[in-house]
């Protein structure tokens, strides 16, 4: 599935279904890129009248966080009967994390589904990795008697996406998926990343998710009332993140999880307190020197509120104090977020 946007061909491509044909999927991916660039997206084959509405509502969302364009995107709408879902079908956006895990087997959204994308989290070059993590979503699969779909897309290097925000950007390319299946399912979940009541400016949130919504797919947002720790402590002992969890993003290993990153050593330190461990992350010996090693932390408040709680073994709570004393000094450190 292939469009042209400014001159260069965006593509979307799997071995395991068939892909719909799909203005809605490519005006999703680019729309918050086109308004971060203050520019209006114009979509030229006609759209489904249910997505434009809705997305007419994202410049006022995002603009409440972001410098963006306040302009509606332009296209003309699909002429005859309202399309319904082709199918009662549900999908879940799935990259072996905690998030992941959680909306699979804690939030009662049931999936038939696990959709991974690479080119997104895992770039397309990146094969080891790729191969690794295609092969730990469809175990997932297969143990929970669901099916397993790998899309495999070009979005992220595209000149008009590359140099935005991920973090602002990947709400609307995550529902981009759901749109291209919408021959195959009716629902698509993503995954939240941090409770509501804790929202801060981000490209997947509860109230800008179901905004990519249309008449034939719907978008949901799961898992928007507990923070990730929590959701670490709600999965079960029997739960499969033990053995196939990805966490990592700076991607220090040829595969999995590196056990050293900033989102490593936090994952673990969470784990350690609940007497769990992961593929790749450390037991508390190690831990101790991984968590001094680092200069400092993005998830200040993750340390702070597991400090709080007594959640860290006590062999790690003095360098996780000094860990946060060293993020407090250094003016450079990013906001928390989780």
């Amino acid at each position: 599935m292939e469009a042209v946007v400014d001159g260069t061909p965006v593509w979307f491509r799997s071995e395991d279904v068939v892909l719909r044909a799909s203005p809605e999927a490519f005006g999703s991916a680019m729309l918050i890129p086109s308004l971060l660039a203050r520019r209006r997206l114009e979509v030229s084959d006609r759209v489904d009248p249910a997505w434009l509405d809705n997305i007419g509502a994202v410049p006022t969302v995002i603009g409440q966080w972001w410098d963006v364009a306040q302009v509606t995107p332009k296209a003309q709408l699909a002429t005859g009967t309202t399309r319904r879902p082709a199918t009662s079908g549900r999908a879940l956006c799935f990259t072996c994390g905690i998030d992941s895990f959680h909306a699979l087997e804690q939030t009662g959204f049931e999936p038939d589904t696990l959709v991974l994308a690479l080119g997104y989290d895992i770039m397309l070059d990146d094969a080891p990795r790729a191969a690794d993590v295609v092969l730990r979503t469809r175990s997932v699969a297969e143990h929970h008697g669901l099916n397993s779909i790998v899309i495999s897309t070009n979005v992220r290097s595209h000149p008009s996406f590359a140099d935005t925000n991920w973090e602002q950007t990947h709400g609307g390319a995550l529902a981009a998926l759901g749109h291209l299946l919408a021959e195959h399912i009716g629902v698509l979940g993503i995954a939240s990343s941090f409770p509501r009541e804790h929202s801060r400016p981000w490209g997947s949130r509860w109230d800008l998710d179901p905004l990519w919504s249309s008449s034939a797919v719907a978008i949901r947002h799961l898992g928007d009332d507990l923070r990730r720790e929590d959701k670490i402590a709600a999965l079960p002992e029997e739960s499969l993140a033990w053995h196939h969890l990805q966490v990592c993003w700076e991607h220090n290993s040829a595969t999995g999880n590196c056990g050293t990153c900033d989102k490593c050593v936090v994952t673990a330190v969470g784990l350690a307190g609940r007497g769990r461990r992961a593929p790749g992350l450390l037991s508390d010996g190690d831990l101790l020197a991984a968590i001094d090693s680092l200069r400092t932390t993005r998830y200040v408040n993750s340390y702070e509120r597991m400090l709080a709680g007594e959640v860290i073994p006590g062999a790690l709570r003095a360098s996780a104090s000094a860990l946060l004393a060293r993020s407090a000094a250094d003016e450079r450190t990013a906001t928390d977020p989780t």
